[in-house]
């Protein structure tokens, strides 16, 4: 009976690190995915808003959204500089969202797995409506 208790001991103290890896992974990796989400809708509401300006108004907000990565509120889940670009050309109105690794807080680990990746983005696209 005593050996038995021991063993549970041993089965716990080499089960409870992976158990709690995987719940605060998930809890985490929910808390990137609402960033993400919250990114894309703010980077759509953007769109819309130059696709809908007169011209002055179109000139304001695509200075107002150039964001550079260089400060820290421009950052995504810690590991990401995120950079805004919002452009027009002839018919549309495009933001666009990089997300690129900045590396100095990621764990030798996530180059061999390849996860997160290094870099992505969110594009958006809205037909420029024309002003009377």
């Amino acid at each position: 009976m005593k050996r038995q208790r021991g063993q549970s001991v041993v089965e716990f103290a080499l089960m409870a690190p992976i158990v709690c890896l995987l719940i605060f992974g998930g809890i985490y990796g929910g808390i990137m995915f609402m960033d993400y989400l919250n990114f894309s809708n703010e980077a759509r509401t953007v769109a819309r808003q130059i696709a809908v300006a007169d011209d002055t108004r179109r000139a304001e907000l695509l200075e107002k959204y150039k964001w550079d990565g260089t400060s820290d509120k421009q950052t995504f889940a810690r590991f990401y500089t995120v950079t805004v670009r919002a452009t027009t050309n002839d018919t549309d109105a495009i933001v666009q969202v990089d997300f690129k690794r900045n590396n100095r807080d990621l764990p030798t680990v996530v180059y061999l797995v390849g996860f997160p990746p290094e870099s992505f983005k969110i594009v958006y696209r809205m037909q420029l409506e024309k002003s009377s």
